[in-house]
């Protein structure tokens, strides 16, 4: 097996030559495809030498960021952590590398001593190194580079990590390392008294205890979700504390009242008043939590700390900003909310540029815009935020939790499972964490694990809206759209005031064919929060009742809300079309066409994506012969998706094939595409 596997496209062979002898120059073996062994199958010759090459090198060129062999040959050395990019010409390399530092030989002369080939020769040379300790599986994948910390610490910073022994366990299992013997505890959210802002202040303490005590190696602290649950729920999961607290304050001071309850007593096992200047937040805090620890009768003695655990920050302003963009960003989906939580995040940064925590709420705004807007710079900033989080500290597992999400959205499945699963081992309690893992197992065709993932979720937080929104979301994507209104119907019970789950409600009770049901709900959801998600449901809604007009109103005021999603141009365009403008449906499509082709370069591998931008090419007249092509890399993804048969088959209708398009449509029944939806889409009536 060879030291280097050489990725790049084969119209780059020329160009590549000079790296191969330069290569080989400095003594590494290269394999670079061309010599395959007779008798032996061309593909699992290339994923046998990827699995064992200690790198893999990929030259960038106009040529290969187009390259599907070149993105999948890449993607394998990126997830083995064996990735050494490099760049032949003036270009970005795909969104899922650019986080990568790529050397640029765009200037190189070809000389295997020329000065700019030694930083490629030094990383070869490290990779080759370092593999020779690693396993063939490769075990567990390296974490990003961790700079070191900035070294000052002020004391009260210092007594607080010797008294709790901050630390973590190791990342590389999935059990919980922490003594048996334990104390648990749930922080409940404490209240303000008064209405002079003594509220934000009360989110403001309650978060920084819960996350000292997270963070320390002396208790387990509960999701805060568990909070509203009763005292038999809570004994059934062994948890054994719950504090509560209130706070207030005066124009110089804040006075919070803490209550320590032990859950199988119901009685107070500690109460206090403390009193610290404005000035003074986190010190309060951090006397609250000793004083909670003492009161468990925890020992700090008994407990080892981790090294290599930094504190969060040692600005207690920059502390208090992140608190309060947390709680932006927990309590509302606004694109107000998420401004005004990025304004906290940036002024938290400013206080402390190496604030890890600010970082990665960012990285969870960007994300959350993008999966929202469509907008790849959103995706690009995500990742660029998540990257520099782990760098200053790797032990975050909110930022390994925002990095699975983001490798969710490029279609990267097994990268977002270890890296959920590095998060839940730093917060073994967090469900949104353990529904990351069951969603990456999902889409890993893992559905009996994710299942499994799903019930542990529910597990640590039984009346948890997001696990029922969760199972709501799952049950649609496999077409249970039954089960699917179930879950939403729940997830609305326990949290009536969320626009999202009534978005939710409304798509899937549209797909079971309760029509009115779902303008009642995509109503109730616009009622609650005007988004863009709302809109278009209500428009689809409008639809398939044969209300045009109405309907493409919603979708144009969808659109400038998020003016970078395809799909609101697609559905526009096909709204349009019933209506007899030829030009603006035109106009219409061909935005949603270049959007779709956007937004793959995220993810290649987006079947929604490659199938509607197959249908927007068909109807411009498909100029450069490249829907069937879509369909074809669509189909060679999943066989069991009906959205894509139906798909499919307004695609063979706009190519003038309605054969191919009827037994696409019929492909989509079998798959369980609702009948109601078929017999109401006019665009349909062709074939049905």
């Amino acid at each position: 097996m060879a030291d280097v596997f050489l990725s790049y496209a084969r119209e780059d062979r020329a160009r590549v030559l000079p790296l191969v002898a330069a290569l080989e120059q400095a003594g590494y073996s290269v394999w670079w495809d061309r010599e395959i062994q007779p008798g032996l199958h061309f593909e699992h010759e290339i994923e046998a030498e990827l699995n064992a090459a200690a790198c893999v090198v990929v030259a960038w060129t106009h040529k290969s960021i187009d390259s599907t062999w070149v993105y999948n040959e890449a993607s394998i050395g990126l997830e083995r952590n064996r990735l050494i990019p490099l760049l032949l010409d003036e270009i970005k390399p795909p969104l899922a590398f650019r986080h990568l530092n790529a050397a640029s030989l765009a200037d190189w002369s070809g000389a295997a001593a020329d000065p700019e080939f030694e930083p490629v020769r030094l990383r070869v040379q490290r990779l080759i190194t370092a593999g020779s300790s690693v396993t063939s599986d490769r075990k567990a994948h390296e974490g990003p580079g961790i700079a070191t910390r900035r070294p000052h610490r002020v004391v009260w910073i210092a007594l607080l990590l010797f008294t709790l022994a901050l630390g973590f366990g190791s990342w590389q299992t999935l059990q919980y390392n922490r003594a048996p013997e334990t104390p648990s505890i749930v922080i409940l959210d404490f209240d303000g008294a008064g209405d002079n802002g003594s509220g934000v202040l009360a989110l403001s303490v309650s978060e920084q205890i819960r996350n000292l005590l997270t963070r320390s190696s002396l208790v387990r602290v509960a999701s805060s979700t568990l909070s509203g649950i009763s005292r038999d729920e809570l004994q059934r999961l062994d948890i054994e504390y719950l504090l509560e607290g209130v706070v207030r304050h005066s124009s110089d001071e804040i006075i919070v009242d803490v209550h320590l309850v032990n859950v199988d007593t119901g009685f107070r096992a500690w109460s206090q008043q403390l009193r610290k200047p404005r000035t003074e937040l986190l010190d309060l805090s951090f006397d609250i939590t000793l004083g909670a620890i003492r009161a468990m009768g925890a020992s700090a003695a008994a407990r080892t700390p981790v090294a290599g655990n930094p504190e969060p920050t040692s600005n207690p302003v920059s502390w208090n900003l992140y608190l309060q963009g947390m709680a932006l960003l927990n309590e509302s989906k606004s694109e107000a909310a998420l401004q005004q939580a990025a304004a906290k995040f940036n002024e938290a940064i400013a206080g402390d540029d190496a604030f890890a925590l600010a970082f990665a709420g960012l990285c969870q705004i960007n994300l959350r815009r993008y999966r929202i807007e469509h907008d790849v710079a959103r995706f690009e900033q995500a990742l660029t935020q998540c990257s520099k989080a782990l760098a200053l500290d790797s032990y975050l597992s909110e930022a390994y939790a925002a990095l699975g999400n983001l490798h969710m959205a490029a279609g990267q499945s097994s990268r977002a499972l270890d890296a959920f699963i590095r998060a839940i081992n730093l917060s073994p309690d967090d469900p949104d964490i353990a529904l990351g893992i069951s969603n990456s197992l999902v889409l890993n065709g893992d559905t009996e694990r994710a299942e499994h993932w799903f019930r542990r979720a529910l597990a640590i937080a039984p009346d948890y809206w997001r696990v029922y929104e969760a199972m709501g979301s799952y049950n649609f994507e496999r077409g249970d759209y039954e089960a699917s209104v179930a879950a939403y119907e729940k997830a609305a019970e326990l949290n009536p005031t969320d626009a999202v789950i009534w978005a939710g409600l409304g798509a899937a009770k549209s797909l079971n064919s309760d029509f009115e049901g779902a303008l009642v709900a995509a109503s109730r959801s616009m009622e609650l929060q005007p988004t863009a998600q709302a809109m278009s449901n209500t428009a689809s809604a409008y639809y398939f009742v044969g209300d045009y007009d109405q309907a493409a109103d919603l979708y144009r005021k969808a659109i400038a809300l998020e003016p970078q999603n395809h799909l609101l141009w697609g559905n526009l365009a096909e709204v349009l079309a019933q209506s007899s403008q030829p030009d603006a449906t035109r106009t219409a499509f061909a935005q949603a066409a270049k959007l779709a082709s956007e937004n793959l370069q995220v993810n290649r591998e987006d079947t929604e994506a490659l199938a509607r931008l197959a249908t927007y090419l068909a109807y411009l007249g498909d100029p450069e012969n490249q829907a069937e092509t879509l369909l074809a890399q669509a189909d060679a993804l999943t066989d069991v998706d009906p959205y894509l048969e139906y798909d499919a088959a307004l695609t063979y209708l706009r190519l003038g094939d309605p054969a191919a398009a009827r037994i696409r449509l019929n492909r989509a029944r079998e798959l369980g595409y609702p009948e109601q939806l078929i017999a109401a889409d006019p665009q349909l009536a062709r074939i049905r």
